[in-house]
């Protein structure tokens, strides 16, 4: 039976080539994690050496956690880095050829331009169940967000009822939440990460829907290769905070652009709804702020959710 210094000493070992700083921090974590819940165990009746035991089994092994934290907070390789940036660019060349093909080479061909899409899907759903053969390594995030949305687009596409499409929408966006969370308790930044895809990317695509074509193409594309290397300085990255601030300077160089388009070269300007339609310095400037400041609010999502999720699973035990 291992003490709760002797676990936290094997998993110190474990944590390899982690600086000093970031290995402190993670075992003063895990160390923090184990005595709330073996605390909690005593509640129930459990002896202290038992309920330490307890939440130790629950853990997990000492190795296979340092691994998995290894992947977590480690500097992630070259390799690593251009797979978490794939899916961003895939993302927006899959969409490219899918508007040059409906609007250019075969106008009214949907069936052929959507096998463009479909073949994105069908690639997201292909690495994230290997990713999750893999234990879901850090590079998995952006699929993962990607393949989230699939099955909300599914019911979109295949739902008439209205109803059907709200419940729809209500059973998938739980079951979002629920991945999230659980992705937020590994590491809340890869949480974010996986969230990325959806804003400001997804957001991209439904914000341009009505901008003239001649624009949506190009800023579409840039906003590709922007999420693309900032995904890259992320996995990089060695600092959570670091890294989340990629993130957010990324979403705010996608944002403000596509914004202003949306407003200005629209049919449908993309005005917050209490100012008049007709674009006011006033109104642009409010409307551009609200979106960059939603967008960067869900973008941090999952730290949020986690955060409020966690303190009331703490206070329902008590």
């Amino acid at each position: 039976m291992l003490s709760l210094n002797q676990y936290v000493f094997e998993l110190q070992a474990s944590l390899g080539h982690l600086d000093a700083e970031t290995r402190q921090e993670i075992v003063g974590e895990v160390r923090g994690h184990l005595e709330d819940k073996a605390r909690c165990l005593q509640l129930r009746g459990l002896s202290k050496e038992d309920s330490v035991s307890r939440a130790i089994e629950e853990f997990g092994q000492a190795q296979e956690v340092g691994l998995e934290l290894r992947q977590v907070h480690g500097q992630g390789t070259w390799n690593e880095a251009l797979l978490a940036a794939l899916p961003h660019l895939l993302f927006v060349l899959a969409m490219s050829i899918s508007g040059l093909w409906s609007n250019y080479l075969m106008p009214g061909q949907r069936l052929s331009s959507r096998a463009f899409d479909l073949a994105f899907v069908v690639l997201c759903l292909a690495v994230t169940a290997y990713a999750w053969w893999r234990r879901w390594p850090r590079w998995s995030a952006p699929w993962l967000g990607y393949a989230l949305a699939v099955p909300f687009l599914f019911f979109i596409i295949t739902v008439d009822s209205p109803l059907g499409i709200l419940l729809a929408f209500f059973t998938w966006l739980i079951g979002c939440a629920a991945v999230f969370f659980w992705l937020a308790d590994r590491d809340w930044a890869t949480a974010c990460l996986a969230a990325f895809s959806w804003m400001p990317m997804l957001w991209s695509l439904l914000a341009l829907d009505e901008v003239h074509s001649r624009m949506e193409g190009p800023l579409m594309v840039a906003a590709g290769v922007v999420a693309a290397l900032a995904v890259m300085a992320f996995v990089r990255g060695r600092r959570p905070w670091e890294r989340m601030g990629v993130l957010l300077a990324a979403n705010l160089a996608i944002v403000v652009p596509i914004s202003w388009v949306s407003i200005f070269y629209s049919d449908y300007p993309g005005i917050l709804i209490w100012f008049p339609r007709q674009p006011t310095p006033l109104s642009v400037s409010v409307s551009i702020t609200f979106y960059v400041v939603v967008s960067s609010a869900l973008l941090l999502g999952p730290w949020w959710f986690h955060a409020l999720g966690t303190r009331a699973l703490r206070l329902a035990r008590r």
